[in-house]
């Protein structure tokens, strides 16, 4: 899914909540593997998990995020958009 990016960034996925847990040290140099996937989307935003496996299938980190579409409103301030096709944003 590619947003549609209007003036000032209108229908750009921004962070608002954040969360990881960190379970074995990874080292400069390890080989790890990264998977993420959208775990549930809903009107004006979405979360998303990820998961990091060190080499041998460990899991190392566990994280998530929330992510919500914004665009610009008048003033400049932000303002919550219903999805990247938002006609509004």
């Amino acid at each position: 899914m590619a947003p549609r990016l209007g003036r000032n960034g209108a229908g750009k996925p921004n962070a608002s909540s954040t969360h990881a847990t960190f379970r074995v040290p990874c080292a400069n140099g390890d080989k790890v593997w990264i998977a993420s996937t959208v775990a549930e989307f809903r009107r004006s935003s979405f979360d998303v998990r990820h998961r990091l496996l060190h080499e041998g299938g460990t899991l190392a980190v566990e994280g998530s995020e929330t992510r919500v579409w914004f665009g610009p409103a008048s003033g400049g301030e932000a303002v919550v958009c219903r999805g990247p096709t938002d006609p509004d944003c």
